[in-house]
């Protein structure tokens, strides 16, 4: 790892070259608090003399922009009061001596920020070798993800299949379903796509730095981000490089490995690949791997199996900032107290006798052994208790190789693994239930919206890869077991059970017989464990789903945390004319209430149909009025309120020219 070390004291940009990946990792944690509304920010304080810049952003499509506000080097903790419940905020810890950056730290944070409604659509790219053996796990794998609000497809292809035309048949796909498709997971061998230049002579290193004479780990690499990746422009004409240890490396024209070394485009969906192809020291085949995998998937989704909160940190290259991509997003989910490292935090020989959500470890590596954490037959021999986890060192981040140390990790326990470090990853909003393949996307397309690392130009680089599932999250839990739905004079009641453990209600759905997806048919989260569908109004089988709510707590703040959806059918009588009491179809919410100059709106419908908002003052005079279409299901608007004056305001909801619903609003 010589040349690593070189490498990247030319590129580092932080104060002290001396810092470790802990140093330049700034702890963060918050503490929420709904009524009223705040997150209290706390970090390790010190005797520092410089300044701390605390950056935020509702969206990632927002930028960074100017602090909102600057702290004295002596102050540990902030509180940041302008927050709307359900909502979750990106906040910047940015550490400073002068203009010399000192430490970094990233939240994702809110207070019972809400659910996504859906999740989107993902492929399941499957390697057609295994269509016949694993069909009862592909079955039960769609089935969970259907019950977490997944829409899901599968396209089978053929090792013998170029990645082009591989490629090619995904972005017919993605152009088709007007840009829904989130999430690709790549199942087994798939045709492995390889890009890149890697090269002292190219000017851009090994992302393990080991250029030619010291290691000789240059030309192509895997590319993965390849499928993701549909509006880049890849090419075959250019790179001629064979000094690679390994003819695999070897790029030259033509031969169906791209030029690129930086990823041209940007990555447009998340992708994750399960792949054990070509691991003859495990003694089970690829296949029973693949089963096994896909048992530890299901078990841990559906809540069945849980883990433990913490996390253990194995850095063995304390000069390196390897380990800050470790520090930054595991301080994001566990406080401080719960991350095991310095003295006695061995990565096997902890897991090996205790459960661990998160682990990390990083030393100097070959393709199947990583010093200071273990090797390939480690993996092989022991069984381990962790369902995420990070490595990083030489040579084993090119995963595409026999026995690869990485793909051994979740042929082991991990259901994902990645080379966490070359370069950084960003995988902090799974604090408030965002899932893996979001911080996959993030990673690979970051150049500079969050810091790279700056370890041998290996950011935005081709070689970016998640090994595992992309759809999964940081917790689940289990869901219900009894659910049932009778139709009677219009209406379609449903009941379920209650479940043992505490939840904060429920939430349900009918599934749409046009694209088959949930939508929610109340507002909020629903507190009895019955439900009238009054607005079906369509005879025959209708699928109905309820999913229970709980909110879970991270270092980040809170979040609604859904458990897996249940199903029921039911055969519905609707009798046109005979006329059913309809309760507000809105279910208005309006916030923040009092408001500063705006306010949210959030309201149900159940068809696709036209709505005007009509804004009154305190005489009933109009002084505001808007028309447009919604979607059946849950919808969002934004009011501005910054040209009034203080005072009384009613907001008036109509639907066509039938229900009215009101809110008085309170401008301050």
């Amino acid at each position: 790892m010589k040349h690593i070390l070189i490498l990247l004291f030319c590129c580092l940009g932080f104060y002290s070259f001396s810092q470790t990946g802990k140093n330049q990792s700034l702890a963060v944690i918050a503490t929420c608090s709904a009524d009223p509304g705040f997150i209290k920010f706390d970090w390790p304080a010190d005797n520092f003399t410089g300044t701390y810049n605390i950056y935020k952003r509702l969206s990632r499509d927002d930028q960074w922009g100017n602090p909102i506000v600057s702290l004295a080097g002596t102050d540990s903790s902030y509180t940041d009061s302008n927050i709307v419940v359900g909502e979750a905020y990106e906040y910047r810890f940015y550490k400073s001596q002068g203009s010399n950056l000192v430490s970094l730290g990233y939240l994702y944070a809110g207070i019972q920020k809400q659910a996504d409604e859906s999740e989107g659509h993902i492929i399941l790219l499957i390697d057609t070798s295994y269509a016949a053996a694993l069909d009862i796990e592909i079955d039960r794998l769609e089935s969970d993800l259907r019950a977490e609000a997944w829409s899901v497809s599968r396209k089978y292809v053929s090792r013998s299949e170029s990645p082009e035309d591989i490629k090619d048949e995904l972005f017919r796909s993605y152009i088709d379903r007007s840009e829904d498709i989130k999430s690709i997971f790549i199942i087994g061998h798939v045709p492995v796509p390889y890009s890149g230049d890697f090269s002292s002579f190219s000017g851009t290193p090994p992302p393990d730095g080991h250029v030619e004479g010291s290691g000789n780990h240059t030309g192509a690499w895997p590319s993965d981000s390849y499928y993701g990746d549909f509006f880049g422009n890849y090419t075959d004409n250019t790179v001629n490089r064979t000094t690679g240890n390994q003819s695999r490396h070897h790029n030259v024209p033509n031969d169906g490995k791209f030029d690129q070394t930086n990823i041209p485009g940007d990555v447009m969906v998340e992708i994750g690949r399960v792949d054990f192809f070509d691991m003859p020291a495990f003694a089970k085949s690829d296949t029973q791997l693949l089963k096994d995998y896909f048992v530890r998937n299901h078990a841990y989704r559906t809540g069945s199996v849980q883990s433990v909160d913490r996390a253990v940190i194995d850095d063995n290259f304390r000069g390196l900032n390897l380990s800050s991509t470790a520090w930054h997003n595991l301080s994001a989910f566990f406080p401080i107290d719960s991350i095991h490292h310095d003295q006695g935090a061995d990565y096997f020989g902890l897991q090996k006798t205790q459960p661990y959500l998160w682990s990390y470890g990083c030393g100097a590596g070959s393709y199947t052994s990583c010093n200071g954490i273990g090797r390939t037959s480690d993996f092989v021999n022991n069984s381990l208790q962790n369902v995420f986890t990070m490595l990083a060192g030489s040579y084993f981040g090119d995963w595409d190789s026999r026995n690869n140390l990485m793909r051994a990790a979740t042929a082991n326990s991990a259901l994902v693994c990645f080379w966490g470090g070359i370069p950084k990853w960003y995988i902090h909003h799974m604090a408030l239930g965002k899932n893996i393949g979001y911080g996959a996307k993030i990673s690979q397309n970051n150049v500079s919206e969050y810091f790279n690392g700056q370890f041998n130009l290996s950011h935005n680089k081709i070689h970016i890869a998640l090994i595992g599932d992309p759809s999964l999250k940081l917790h689940y839990f289990e869901g219900l077991d009894v659910f049932s739905a009778t139709s009677e004079r219009n209406k379609v009641k449903l009941n379920w059970n209650k479940p043992v453990d505490k939840v904060e209600g429920y939430m349900v759905y009918r599934i749409s017989k046009d694209d088959n997806r949930p939508f929610k048919i109340h507002s909020g989260i629903l507190d009895t464990n019955y439900f009238e569908d009054i607005n079906n109004n369509e005879s025959g089988p209708h699928e109905y789903m309820v999913r229970a709510v709980q909110f879970d707590t991270t270092a980040s703040g809170s979040y609604e945390n859904l458990s897996p959806g249940i199903f029921t059918l039911v055969n519905h009588n609707y009798i046109a004319g005979n006329k059913v009491y309809k309760e507000s179809l809105f279910d208005l919410r309006v916030y923040p209430n009092p408001s500063k100059g705006f306010v949210n709106l959030q309201f149900t419908t159940f068809e696709n149909q036209e709505i005007s908002i009509n804004l009154k003052d305190i005489n009933g005079r109009n002084i505001g009025h808007e028309n447009f279409k919604s979607q059946q299901g849950i919808n969002q608007r934004r009011i501005d309120l910054s040209g009034l004056s203080k005072g009384i305001y009613m907001l008036e909801l109509r639907e066509g020219s039938g229900n009215m619903t009101y809110r008085k609003i309170s401008l301050q």
